[in-house]
């Protein structure tokens, strides 16, 4: 697939700038991720299909997964948190978005997909899944002004009119929830039916190349192992985005229909509700080691003292978590260390955020190593 002129020239005047949480490991990067080394194409009957390292099997690529029957899906590599930090640093696969023009019921709809590596949903677990398929799309009028923006939040979104969303230079701004990647226009705490999100501000900022789609765009099976899934329903990886209707085919359905069941005023009253509850940041302090990093905090007392800790490691600049800690059910004070690869490095970052049993999430806070 190929842009003309015209899409190329609107897809990239009007690409969303993504907004990063602080302490959000995985980013939108290109599909070519998916096909690298140790990962594989398997039937869902168990059947390994196409495998980088069996001489006997085709090697895996874009152009065998879409030439794949439809009962099959990938397998992403064991460590898969790892592997897309690695990736992610690389600018063959980094800051990718995969655009595509449709015109339906009377408006020029511009579709930008990120497809992201790994869904751990949020540090209790629930929900996750390998791979994930994200989107935000802006409709056209007929004289190619934009009139209004929608964002995918797991099984429903959210429409806003062009003058009620925030924008850079003509780029609608977009949180990206941390470990959901759910797509939100403001931050903060967001409540849903069945569980709560948190875009939070003050991680990379980033606007995106527009890449083109390929034959693998309409391909049947799932972009992820089936490992985690749950009676055949929960955990499921995604569709590719040509199988997931109406966001695919019907751009006016998937802003008039379902996505309109968020509602502003139902997440403001929540979130202010909920502020007599969240749990306070922990305490944080980090020391440097000849091969790893020391980190040791504490919880505050009492119901909003938090009952589980995500810890992240990052680079000097804060742009690129190194590493990962989720203590569930913690004590109120920890120790713990990260493993430096290569000894001490100067000038890393460690932060912290805690949650409570129903998932609402503290402040994040930093400390210099």
């Amino acid at each position: 697939m190929t842009f003309t002129e015209r899409e190329r020239t609107l897809l990239d005047r009007h690409r969303p700038l993504l907004l990063y949480d602080p302490q959000e490991d995985l980013r939108a990067m290109a599909i070519e991720s998916a096909v690298v080394t140790r990962n594989l194409l398997r039937s869902d009957d168990g059947d390994v299909l196409a495998d980088h390292d069996d001489p006997e099997l085709p090697d895996l690529s874009l152009d065998v997964i879409a030439a794949a029957p439809a009962a099959a899906h990938v397998v992403l590599a064991p460590d898969v948190a790892r592997t897309a930090r690695r990736l992610q640093r690389d600018p063959a696969y980094a800051d990718r978005v995969y655009g595509r023009v449709k015109e339906h019921e009377g408006r020029t709809w511009l579709q930008y997909w990120l497809w992201i590596y790994d869904n751990p949903k949020n540090v209790l677990g629930l929900g996750s899944h390998q791979g994930d398929w994200e989107m935000v799309q802006v409709g056209l009028d007929a004289a190619d002004r934009p009139e209004v923006v929608t964002l995918s939040q797991h099984k429903v979104g959210e429409s806003r009119g062009w003058p009620d969303v925030d924008r850079r230079d003509g780029h609608p701004v977009v949180y990206v929830s941390m470990l959901s990647h759910a797509l939100y226009f403001d931050h903060g705490t967001q409540p849903y039916p069945g569980g709560i999100d948190h875009p939070f501000p003050g991680g990379p900022e980033v606007l995106p190349a527009v890449e083109a789609f390929g034959p693998w765009e309409v391909w049947g099976g799932r972009w992820g192992d089936r490992v985690r899934v749950l009676r055949g329903r929960f955990g499921n990886p995604p569709e590719s985005p040509g199988c997931q209707s109406p966001r695919w085919d019907r751009p006016a359905a998937f802003k008039d229909g379902e996505w309109r069941r968020a509602s502003r005023v139902f997440r403001a009253v929540l979130h202010w509700i909920g502020r007599a509850t969240y749990p306070r940041a922990p305490l944080l302090a980090a020391q440097l080691e000849p091969d790893a990093v020391a980190v040791a905090y504490e919880l505050g007392r009492g119901p909003r003292g938090g009952r589980h800790v995500y810890l992240t490691l990052h680079t000097a600049d804060g742009r690129h978590v190194l590493a990962t800690r989720r203590v569930e059910h913690s004590p109120r004070a920890v120790e713990t260390r990260f493993a430096l690869r290569g000894g001490a490095a100067a000038g890393l970052v460690v932060r912290a955020s805690s949650f409570n049993r129903v998932r609402q999430r503290s402040d994040v806070v930093e400390a210099a190593v």
